[in-house]
């Protein structure tokens, strides 16, 4: 039996998390005025209501939720089951927390006035060259 996991990820920028998800390939998910939430789809016909979500290559996705208090990080629940959220996204959604921090810093930067140069390297290493 399958269900969904709730992974403490450090995510307060919604649009560095979707720009993150899309550059793994995952597909952002907003609900439509008619509705409240995404549905996030887990095991089997499964599926949780979310306030946003990440549609990923396999069989599930990833809901993203608001944090519960002000301050606090958005919360990110998937079914890991068979592993394919965490093969797109990585072990506790390492890649996408990768991607997330790169992505927060050089909007931060850029917000400064700062030049920022991204360099993917081997192994998923990422630099930042900021000047």
């Amino acid at each position: 039996m399958s269900h969904f996991t709730t992974v403490q990820v450090e995510i307060h920028d919604l649009e560095c998390l979707k720009q993150a998800a899309e550059e793994l390939g995952g597909v952002w998910m907003t609900p439509t005025t008619k509705r409240a939430s995404v549905s996030v789809r887990g095991w089997g016909s499964e599926t949780r209501k979310a306030v946003n979500g990440i549609r990923c290559k396999g069989r599930f996705d990833i809901a993203v939720d608001p944090p519960k208090n002000e301050g606090e990080p958005y919360l990110l629940a998937a079914d890991l089951y068979d592993g394919s959220v965490e093969r797109q996204m990585g072990k506790n959604f390492g890649k996408l927390s990768q991607r997330y921090g790169v992505l927060k810093v050089t909007k931060m930067m850029r917000a400064r006035g700062k030049r920022v140069v991204r360099k993917e390297l081997t192994g998923g290493r990422i630099e930042l060259e900021v000047s």
